[in-house]
């Protein structure tokens, strides 16, 4: 009997079922809290020119040097909590795709040990690049290169590894192939 890759009904839908509780739980606790970060700069520059405003000092001082203080701590108040908020993103995107790849890798492992030597699939699945493992499964009839959601888990994967490790060549295949 030739080996196979069969994905139970049951299967799909807990791995379904696991990636839309991340996203939707990601959404929820983390994502939401930065929704209004421009209101929180503003509360933060109110702040800041009330705590500078009653300082002890001069009569003659001027308030508009002091707004102008606050505000520019208000605005960098802002970009720290916007680079915060693209950080996190970033990380629950990396979490969710490499999540994603590994339990990808974990059924290939199940299904293919019934035929299979565990040393010859522990090398194959889980010291192998995503692309082998494309590979694996176009061997076996699933030509997911060739389906319109591989461009989403290619791009995602992309930008975790551009999230990851900078410049480099995952950025430049993420400019030609997903400029948008």
């Amino acid at each position: 009997m030739e080996p196979q890759l069969y994905m139970f009904k049951e299967i799909r839908r807990h791995l379904l079922k696991r990636h839309d509780f991340y996203v939707a739980q990601v959404r929820a606790r983390v994502i939401y809290q930065f929704d209004n970060i421009e209101e929180e700069a503003e509360r933060y520059a109110e702040r800041e020119y009330s705590e500078l405003g009653s300082l002890p000092g001069d009569e003659d001082s001027d308030m508009s040097v002091i707004a102008d203080i606050a505000q520019g701590r208000a605005q960098e108040f802002y970009d720290l909590l916007s680079d915060l908020k693209k950080n996190t993103t970033l990380s629950s995107l990396a979490g969710m795709y490499h999540q994603w790849e590994k339990d990808l890798r974990d059924f290939i492992d199940k299904e293919l040990r019934h035929n299979y030597g565990k040393e010859s699939i522990e090398k194959l699945v889980w010291q192998s690049k995503i692309e082998d493992i494309f590979n694996v499964l176009k061997m076996f009839g699933w030509e997911c290169q060739t389906k319109d959601f591989f461009r989403n888990i290619d791009a995602c994967r992309l930008i975790v590894n551009v999230y990851k490790h900078g410049q480099g060549k995952s950025l430049n295949d993420l400019k030609e192939n997903y400029p948008d």
